[in-house]
């Protein structure tokens, strides 16, 4: 079963999710406030946390050390 650890908003449309089981993870991203969200990243990795950097960079840690980032274009905040 999947685990939401982490779920983070830019503004009432744009967010990320993310969620993990001891064997993998992935990020998840809507666009409509929620109603419906597509995987952005998946991978043997159990994602742990996110943080959204001046509405323009999303960093994500995972269990393996790993940190993943999106760059954001054209979404304000």
């Amino acid at each position: 079963m999947n685990q939401i650890n982490d779920v983070k908003f830019i503004n009432a449309d744009y967010g990320w999710a993310v969620h993990g089981t001891p064997t993998s993870g992935a990020i998840m991203f809507t666009s409509n406030g929620g109603i419906n969200w597509n995987i952005e990243e998946q991978s043997v990795n159990w994602f742990d946390c996110l943080t959204i950097y001046q509405n323009k960079k999303v960093w994500c840690g995972a269990s393996s050390g790993s940190v993943w980032y999106t760059i954001l274009s054209g979404l304000s905040g």
